[in-house]
């Protein structure tokens, strides 16, 4: 079987940059409400977190942009995600993807590891990341997940593409191999 060619998945200009200014908009209005004497100071630090998070969104976002880096490339071998320290998920590690959807919140891919990697992944993570991946796999029924809004390629879309590839690369590992 011939090898496929990379995926390269960006972030949306439009969904972030709007998603960015929105939240900074919200700061700005509620820093106002809170000079006019409308809003009370706890409500003021919640919108300024918001403000603070929304320019974070979009220098990350204007960043990426300048490098014109995708926010993930998927092999024939693994998918990689690119922002931030970044993240790469082997297929031969992963059992399958499926979507979380969190009500009114970003959509997010699960990643269903193999039995024993998933035990490994757990042993190796500091105390404080088992706590999150105990969690994870509690609430939401894995212990890793990749963020999968705000990008040019719908989460649905995504999680499709992304099980098709593991397909793709469990058909290469079950071929025969020639002698």
């Amino acid at each position: 079987m011939k090898k496929e060619e990379d995926i390269l998945i960006y972030q949306s200009w439009w969904k972030n940059t709007i998603t960015g200014l929105f939240l900074i908009i919200l700061a700005v209005m509620s820093i106002y409400g809170y000079i006019i004497g409308k809003i009370p100071v706890w409500t003021l630090i919640a919108a300024i977190s918001f403000g603070i998070c929304g320019l974070i969104l979009l220098y990350i976002f204007v960043k990426q942009q300048l490098k014109h880096a995708p926010y993930m490339v998927i092999t024939d071998e693994s998918v990689k995600v690119l922002l931030g320290k970044g993240m790469e998920f082997k297929f031969a590690d992963v059992e399958d993807f499926f979507l979380l959807g969190y009500p009114l919140s970003s959509s997010v891919i699960g990643i269903h590891y193999k039995e024993g990697v998933q035990q490994r992944k757990m042993e190796e993570a500091s105390k404080a990341g088992r706590i999150v991946r105990k969690f994870n796999e509690k609430t939401a029924g894995a212990q890793e997940g990749v963020p999968a809004s705000g990008l040019t390629v719908r989460p649905k879309v995504l999680c499709r593409m992304l099980n098709e590839r593991l397909e793709q690369y469990r058909q290469r590992q079950e071929k025969p191999k020639k002698v």
